[in-house]
């Protein structure tokens, strides 16, 4: 390890007994790190890791600018099952300069908006096997060119993401550059396969008293886990449309991520007991609540099974 990690460590105990068992981090190099427990394993044999996608600078050569991208917050770990497919754990992190959160905004005399900032969705198909550490060093570590690039949307529908894929990418800073410095700086939430985050955009004009940064601009992004397409009509047109992937949010500052509330039921007439969804799932970042919680109180229990099992 050379570079920093800032953030919490998402740490997963995938077969319930108790202990940790995985743990994922990102880096401030746009590393992503996977780490797995054999827990009862003398010290030299208790953890193995290393890296699983290198999606900044720490790998790429020459080193540019635009890639010098960083990850301040924990990822965001899912399990995903489709139809047909192979489960894995969905890995969602957005890249941002919490250090500098104005980077990209005026009163500098040059918007400094070299640095492209991104949201990704990682892709680990090994979701319940323990690797060794013989294994992590001969992964084939993917980077940002190899991932499915999902930003433009024909028609509605982004390009298709096969199901062995890497994983996809959003580039932030859409459309056209108009949100100069967009970044992410708060962890996302998944939930019915769908991914929250905030972004937060620094205001790229000049404020009227040069004493006072301005409040910047915050987006919240419903995006599908599975292709990165927008899942609700929040433009409120007739089709779903690139607009549709983020919506602006009224808080200033910088805003939080998405937590979900779940109201307790309230018992049905004569005491009988409550009607099936009555109460739907509350989305807030921070004390704002948002309004792309669409269809959250048809929550679906997902059942796993092992295909080696006899």
């Amino acid at each position: 390890m050379d570079h920093a990690i800032p953030s919490d460590v998402a740490v997963l105990d995938i077969d319930g007994d108790g202990y940790a068992d995985r743990m994922y981090v990102g880096d401030m190099a746009g590393q992503l790190w996977r780490f797995d427990v054999s827990n009862g394993s003398n010290a030299n044999n208790l953890v193995a890791g290393g890296v699983i996608a290198s999606l900044g600078t720490r790998d790429d050569s020459p080193h540019t600018a635009a890639a010098t991208r960083r990850f301040y917050n924990p990822p965001d770990v899912a399990a995903v099952t489709n139809r047909g497919t192979s489960p894995f754990f969905n890995i969602a992190i957005g890249s941002g300069y919490r250090g500098h959160p104005l980077n990209g905004a005026l009163p500098h005399p040059t918007p400094d908006n070299t640095i492209q900032d991104r949201f990704y969705a990682i892709r680990d198909y090994h979701p319940f096997d323990k690797l060794t550490q013989a294994q992590y060093n001969a992964l084939s570590v993917p980077h940002d060119s190899d991932l499915i690039d999902i930003t433009i949307l024909t028609n509605g529908v982004p390009p298709p993401v096969p199901a062995a894929a890497v994983g996809w990418k959003l580039t932030l800073n859409q459309p056209g550059n108009s949100w100069v410095g967009e970044k992410v700086l708060a962890a996302s939430s998944t939930f019915n396969n769908q991914i929250l985050f905030t972004t937060y955009s620094p205001n790229a004009s000049v404020s009227s008293d040069p004493c006072t940064a301005g409040a910047g601009n915050n987006r919240l992004y419903a995006i599908s886990v599975f292709d990165g397409s927008p899942v609700a009509n929040l433009n409120n047109q007739n089709n779903l449309s690139i607009t549709d992937r983020s919506t602006t949010l009224a808080q200033g500052g910088i805003a939080p991520g998405v937590t979900f509330l779940f109201p307790a039921p309230q018992a049905g007439a004569n005491g009988s007991p409550p009607p099936p969804n009555q109460q739907p799932v509350v989305c807030m970042s921070g004390a704002e609540v948002l309004g792309v919680c669409h269809n959250f109180n048809s929550r679906m229990k997902t059942v796993w099974s092992e295909q080696d099992a006899n």
